[in-house]
């Protein structure tokens, strides 16, 4: 037993040392800031423009590690997760997200200040709709941006991630894994991890931070049902461009539909070899010069 112990630690902590995500990322400096509803963390904003940073489910701001420090950065925790949980919340529309976001900013005092929202994943869509309502909004950069059809392709795409994520999606089994979290939480942010070495740590811990109603409600308003043609639409009438960031091997993406959508004027695509769909937490640096060079470009008003 005690041979089998030490091989299973031995496979953990290979598999984890060598995890893309784990090797790209390091815990960010950032000081929280605001008293909304959204946990909030920035660096120095100054008084140009601002990235206001969204995570992806099951996830928190800490996904924007320490490559991104050197922005001019917000990184939020979206509604119902990570520091933003609230256990008596019921409500997770879309609606509900743009609220407590149009809120956060406000009491930030970036509301009305040029704006540069980045998404990763569910984040990506929200920073899509969020992006054609707020004011002063100078672009968009979607990493890993889940642009399905219909539910149907969605649950076909997530599944094919790995098995546990497809039983993990939706069902009987995935309400009764997040209740069971919710109910021994401590537990639950030691185990997680455990289960997931290819995750940095305190990202894995972060993941147990919602309730089922944040992540069936987010899941279905933002990922299966996210209306994000609609919020594409908007934006290209308005004229805000939008990058988009896909790992070339991420097996979440509808990769035809990205490169439909780049055919657009005002929407490029960038495909980074080798990455995943884990691109802040793999890729920060290079996703953090991306960002920084279309920040450069859109606050000189070229927004082509």
């Amino acid at each position: 037993m005690a041979t089998a112990a030490a091989a299973g630690a031995t496979a953990w902590l290979t598999a984890h040392a060598t995890a893309p995500a784990v090797r790209g990322w390091s815990a960010p400096n950032r000081r929280d800031v605001g008293d909304g509803p959204l946990h909030a963390t920035a660096t120095a904003l100054g008084d140009g423009p601002v990235v206001v940073a969204l995570h992806g489910i099951t996830a928190s701001g800490r996904s924007f590690g320490a490559a991104f420090d050197d922005l001019p950065f917000v990184a939020l925790d979206v509604l119902g997760f990570g520091g933003s949980m609230d256990a008596d919340t019921e409500g997770y529309t879309r609606q509900h997200h743009l609220d407590a976001l149009t809120t956060t900013l406000r009491g930030i005092g970036v509301l009305g200040r040029p704006l540069v929202l980045v998404g990763h994943s569910m984040g990506a869509v929200l920073a899509l709709h969020a992006a054609s309502r707020l004011p002063g909004v100078m672009g968009v950069v979607a990493m890993s941006a889940p642009l399905y059809d219909d539910e149907e392709e969605g649950l076909d795409r997530i599944a094919r991630t790995d098995r546990l994520a497809g039983l993990l999606t939706t069902g009987d089994l995935a309400e009764r894994v997040c209740t069971w979290m919710c109910n021994h939480r401590t537990a639950a942010g030691i185990l997680w991890p455990l289960l997931a070495p290819e995750w940095p740590w305190p990202i894995a811990a972060d993941g147990v931070l919602h309730t089922w109603p944040a992540y069936r409600g987010s899941l279905q308003s933002l990922v299966l049902d996210s209306g994000w043609r609609d919020a594409m639409d908007r934006l290209a009438e308005s004229g805000v461009p939008v990058l988009l960031i896909n790992g070339a091997d991420d097996p979440v993406q509808v990769p035809a539909r990205a490169m439909g959508l780049a055919t657009h004027p005002t929407v490029a695509l960038v495909e980074v070899d080798g990455a995943g769909h884990e691109l802040p937490l793999s890729h920060g640096a290079e996703c953090a010069r991306a960002i920084e060079a279309r920040l450069d470009r859109w606050a000189r008003t070229d927004r082509t």
